[in-house]
């Protein structure tokens, strides 16, 4: 079954998606995200896709920079960041991000970074998602035209509620992200 919706249009909730639901997600008109979520056994996964403009080498480059800047980037939605471990943007190093998603939440994330692949994963060690969760990791992977982004996540109980919503915000980052890319090249 699959659902069109516009960026700035209320979208199916999260706790709807069911398995095999596919959302394909606009801003003015134009395709620009796609949004599925499925379940394996007790782990679930929500995915997207979204389509950028800038080459997939700047992209990388920008967003991995960038991270530290996303309070001001993104005043709405990230509040404060941390480096904790490390002295910057690496391999290994452990971040703190202080976020607004219906309230104020906080995740300690250890990064996994490969540069060949233009790939980064947030692996959640601390924080207000773990209340709800067992595990959390946040995958995004850069492609020529386009930004994969998937989370796995393993619910504490079954009232916790799909991730869903986390990939809609993060598709509207990342859609930001390539537009100031672009702005700037």
């Amino acid at each position: 079954m699959e659902f069109m919706a516009r960026l700035d249009d209320p979208i199916v909730p999260a706790d709807a998606l069911l398995s095999g639901f596919r959302v394909h997600l606009e801003l003015n008109n134009i395709p620009k995200a796609t949004k599925t979520c499925f379940r394996i056994s007790q782990m679930a996964v929500v995915s997207g896709q979204v389509e950028i403009m800038s080459p997939a080498d700047m992209f990388y480059g920008f967003l991995k920079d960038k991270l530290p800047q996303l309070p001001q980037l993104f005043p709405g939605i990230y509040k404060s960041f941390k480096i904790l471990e490390g002295n910057e943007i690496r391999d290994g190093s452990v971040i703190w991000i202080e976020y607004e998603h219906g309230s104020k939440m906080t995740v300690t994330e250890r990064l996994e970074m490969n540069e060949s692949s233009k790939s980064m994963n947030f692996i959640v060690i601390d924080g207000d998602v773990l209340k709800h969760y067992s595990s959390c990791k946040l995958k995004i992977q850069v492609n020529t035209g386009n930004v994969e982004v998937a989370i796995e996540f393993e619910k504490a109980t079954e009232d916790s509620p799909d991730l869903g919503s986390y990939i809609d915000l993060l598709s509207a980052v990342l859609i930001q992200l390539d537009a100031l890319i672009l702005g700037s090249a």
